[in-house]
């Protein structure tokens, strides 16, 4: 590319900077809410520290129940990985971190970062009483169980979707669809959802008497990435579950040996559609940097720099919904070179 084309480009990723290239957004990864008992120093640095707890947990993908040297030392400090906090009323104390310190340091660490490519997770879950009578959760539901779904996915980062459960959805799926994971009529009836995972759950309220909160045993089941699993647990499993699958594969620790990969991206008209593309590899976590190899027509090939090797690549990037594979015999001149369009 001559100079002035590189000016113009640039020019217009800069006007798309403010615009959200992936589908799903969390919103801020490095920001928590978090309960304090008290203002005095030592339950703030305790709040400090349980706040960062939930962002690494976040950023990783790993829990923190078992926590390495490494993690605890990030936690000792967690005061100096702080950009503003404040309260949001007397019991409630909102923390922002610096995310890019906190990528570099997990980075120096040898700890896997997950950035932006956040599944959004649709979950149907069937919940049973003590009477055996059986609902489908909607998402006008305000109940525990779905403040505890809510928290949990908050905890792990994971942007999840309730269904309507309007007249739409009661044509589409019932009861006895989720309770025998028939995957057809579920993955039919998602698609108005443009999830990119679904979870669904079966689950029966238990409680030891009538004053006790019931306690819910769930059969969970998760298609995500053309896999389907299965395995059992409480209500915040499902979501700490499906939480570390995706981390498997989108999470990337740094690699000496990541080495390059050639992305051609088909359908590129403008330079509106290039910004985004651009941006949008960009901000992938398992990407270190992305440079234009050459233009011909519509066609851009990118060479990507990668923080990891390339085999979860191809999972990162069609989360994001603005690409998708080209699965036509398109003629690439280096071997390996992964081909997608533009999708407009």
């Amino acid at each position: 590319m001559n100079h002035p084309t590189k000016t113009i480009i640039a020019a217009a990723c800069l006007m798309l900077a403010n615009q959200t290239a992936t589908a799903s957004v969390f919103g801020d990864l490095y920001q928590v809410r978090t309960e304090v008992s008290a203002r005095d120093a030592s339950t703030l640095e305790q709040a400090f520290e349980d706040a960062m707890a939930v962002v690494l947990t976040r950023v990783t993908g790993t829990r923190q129940d078992d926590q390495t040297e490494e993690i605890e030392a990030i936690l000792a400090r967690a005061r100096d990985y702080i950009q503003q906090f404040g309260y949001i009323d007397s019991r409630t104390l909102l923390v922002s971190f610096d995310g890019q310190a906190i990528n570099r340091r997990l980075g120096e660490l040898g700890l896997p970062v997950w950035g932006q490519e956040r599944p959004a997770t649709l979950i149907w879950l069937v919940l049973t009483d003590e009477r055996g009578r059986r609902e489908i959760l909607a998402a006008e539901d305000l109940g525990p169980v779905a403040e505890n779904l809510k928290e949990t996915a908050s905890q792990r980062g994971v942007p999840i979707i309730i269904p309507l459960m309007d007249a739409e959805d009661q044509r589409a799926i019932d009861v006895s669809d989720l309770r025998g994971v028939f995957a057809d009529s579920i993955l039919s009836a998602s698609e108005r959802y443009d999830a990119d995972a679904v979870l669904v759950g079966t689950a029966r309220a238990n409680r030891r008497t009538e004053a006790d909160e019931p306690v819910y045993r769930v059969s969970w089941t998760l298609f995500f990435a053309g896999e389907e699993q299965s395995w059992r647990g409480d209500l915040a499993g499902g979501i700490d579950h499906a939480a570390d699958e995706f981390a498997t594969v989108l999470a990337a620790i740094d690699s000496q040996n990541s080495g390059r990969q050639l992305v051609l991206v088909r359908g590129i008209g403008d330079l509106e559609a290039y910004g985004r593309v651009s941006l949008y590899l960009e901000s992938l976590s398992l990407v270190n940097s992305v440079a234009v190899d050459r233009v011909h027509g519509d066609d851009v090939l990118f060479s990507l720099e990668l923080r990891s090797g390339p085999d979860r690549l191809a999972s990162a990037i069609n989360l994001g919904k603005v690409l998708f594979l080209d699965d036509s015999d398109y003629p690439v001149a280096m071997l390996g070179t992964i081909v997608y369009r533009y999708r407009q």
